[in-house]
């Protein structure tokens, strides 16, 4: 497999001890912190690790922006900060496997990398089921539609992010992606795990609300209409990409 010009990207806000933990995980990651807050992490934070700071606000979508507009990096896979570990959701045991090795976690992302930019794919990413294996269909390893976001690959520059949306925006910006290049590669068969959504302090939890929730899914629907829908369940809502790329059996239209 041929190098790929990789850098792991972690926005982090207000969770250092979280922080600290995920560098052990991609020894190698560019931490990206808010200015007032550059003296506490860079402290706090291993010397080998390199510390970035931005004086942005208004969610996380302006800060990956800024990120890719800065970073010479072919690919930039960005890590939520809140990470624990990496699930292997393929297989047919009951469990699935735990890794924290930081080896083994970079291999797999740069195989990810790699992959999409053979195939053309402005993003790449993982399953987001939370390592469920009852959820995993094993006709199915791969999806090269759908839209992933705590863990976000992207490769190129040819998408940028709406920066206006501040919970939304991964949703958008892999809509965009599939809209002018027909694909992104979702490697299915791995999971990463984070801590539970929106009981969290830290990172983009200043910025949530159900009103400005409701106000960017009616901002999403208006723009995307039938490709996307938004069920709502029992305290959570869950974002469903309606965007088919597949084959549809022998001879079949992808």
């Amino acid at each position: 497999m041929s190098d790929v010009d990789l850098r792991v990207v972690i926005p982090s806000r207000g969770r250092i001890e979280e922080c600290k933990h995920a560098v052990r995980l991609f020894p190698g990651a560019l931490v990206v912190v808010h200015e007032p807050e550059y003296d506490d992490y860079r402290q706090a934070l291993p010397n080998s690790i390199e510390v970035m700071a931005h004086n942005l606000e208004g969610g996380i979508a302006p800060i990956r922006q800024w990120v890719l507009d800065t970073l010479p990096n072919t690919a930039v896979l960005f890590v939520d900060d809140d990470v624990r570990y990496l699930k292997v959701v393929a297989g047919f045991e009951t469990a699935s496997r735990v890794i924290k090795d930081p080896v083994a976690i970079a291999q797999v992302v740069e195989n990810a990398a790699y992959i999409a930019g053979e195939i053309g794919a402005p993003i790449f990413g993982f399953s987001q089921t939370s390592g469920d294996v009852r959820k995993y269909r094993p006709t199915d390893p791969i999806s090269l539609s759908g839209w992933v976001g705590s863990v976000i690959g992207v490769y190129g520059r040819d998408i940028e992010y709406d920066v206006t949306l501040r919970m939304r925006a991964d949703i958008d910006f892999c809509l965009r992606a599939m809209l002018e290049h027909r694909i992104i590669f979702i490697d299915s068969r791995f999971s990463f795990i984070h801590h539970a959504m929106f009981q969290h302090k830290g990172g983009n939890a200043h910025m949530r609300s159900i009103e400005r929730s409701r106000r960017e899914m009616a901002v999403l629907k208006e723009r995307w209409g039938q490709w996307v829908d938004f069920k709502t369940g029992k305290n959570v809502v869950r974002i469903v990409v309606k965007v088919k790329r597949r084959q549809s059996g022998f001879g079949g239209k992808s």
